[in-house]
């Protein structure tokens, strides 16, 4: 049965209208969220992308938007409500707490097997260019597919092609030296009881109070509301939704620390030709002037080295003040960014 568009709480997903009579290569976004690894923070960006704007209402063919592209977006492990929005050959187990590189490989099983079922519905001939997009955690997951899949290319004929990546609110080096890692590092490394500990005092907390009172505390804590208040509730409600969370921000200020990747993700000297000569993907930043788990010297060090013919690709936003949880208050403004570097990048592939 064909893919259908759908919102639900575990996964995002938009086919836009004429998909099977599209005749070049087709455009899958897929999204990769921060930690907590909830999908339901995204609806709002992920629905801005696939909607017209309506200055580009129109029958020109020759427009390229991003609502022409198929728009893919999932729950990390372990942090879903329900599994009826996930294939069945991708769902996880009810009880486990993900390590970060079991999320990185399931990740990359969920993008190739989309990929798989857009290539049943339209044919084995398909070619797929990729656009990864990808906000705190998911930027360090994205690097790290853009790198496991080029070592698949070596190995096995892959349907699918990694053409750019964009990495919002960016943490893929020295997390544990941000103002908020220096604070967060020391206490999760001195007391690995903490992520089990609190998940039984939320536990706790929901008996004594309840759902709506919980939800009230976190409105008053964090002045969220709607359905990232919504979301933030369910969250702290489930099983083991704390715990993942905690555990796996050990490993994030453990194993984000120096800049590990090569060729096959930076390109040589960072002008865009990857190992073996294949095109490496096309990097797009964008950085908060301030952000409490981005270190300035980290930003700048980045900029420093990588910057090299990314100039327009490398960005630090001052006029709209752009923060790291950008997903709860910033959505409309972070998407009209993106919705450009990802028409740029469509018009580029296209020719």
């Amino acid at each position: 049965m064909p893919l259908k568009s759908h919102i639900k709480d575990d996964s995002f997903l938009h086919v836009p209208e004429g998909v099977e009579t599209c005749k070049r290569p087709l455009t899958l976004i897929f999204f990769v969220t921060g930690n907590p690894g909830l999908i339901s923070y995204y609806h709002t960006f992920l629905s801005l992308l696939a909607r017209d704007q309506a200055d580009t209402q129109t029958s020109d063919s020759l427009l390229l938007r991003t609502s022409q592209c198929v728009i893919a977006g999932y729950s990390l492990g372990g942090f879903e409500f329900g599994h009826d929005t996930v294939p069945e050959k991708l769902r996880v187990q009810d009880d486990k707490v993900y390590t970060l590189e079991e999320q990185i490989e399931l990740t990359l099983a969920r993008l190739v097997g989309l990929v798989d079922d857009l290539r049943d519905d339209y044919g084995d001939g398909l070619s797929v260019n990729v656009i990864l997009i990808a906000h705190s955690l998911g930027t360090y997951i994205t690097l790290e597919l853009i790198r496991l899949s080029h070592l698949q290319r070596d190995r096995i004929q892959v349907g699918y092609h990694i053409t750019a990546a964009i990495l919002l609110a960016p943490t893929i080096m020295d997390l544990a030296h941000s103002p908020s890692g220096k604070l967060a590092a020391p206490l999760l490394r001195h007391a690995p009881f903490l992520p089990g500990f609190l998940q039984r005092v939320v536990k706790g907390l929901f008996w004594v109070v309840g759902e709506n009172g919980v939800k009230w505390l976190v409105a008053r804590m964090t002045g969220m509301s709607g359905q990232a208040l919504e979301s933030t509730t369910r969250f702290l409600g489930t099983n083991k939704g704390v715990k993942q969370a905690l555990g796996m921000a050990v490993e994030e200020l453990r194993d984000i620390s120096t800049d590990k990747w090569g060729e096959e993700v930076w390109g040589v000297a960072s002008e865009g030709i990857g190992t073996g000569g294949t095109a490496a993907p096309d990097l797009y930043f964008f950085f908060a002037s301030k952000d409490h788990w981005v270190a300035d010297v980290t930003r700048e060090e980045i900029l420093r080295t990588r910057g090299k013919g990314r100039e327009g690709r490398m960005v630090v936003d001052e006029p709209e003040g752009l923060v790291h949880a950008w997903c709860l208050y910033q959505s409309e403004m972070v998407a009209q960014r993106v919705k450009g570097w990802v028409e740029e990048i469509m018009a580029r592939n296209k020719t």
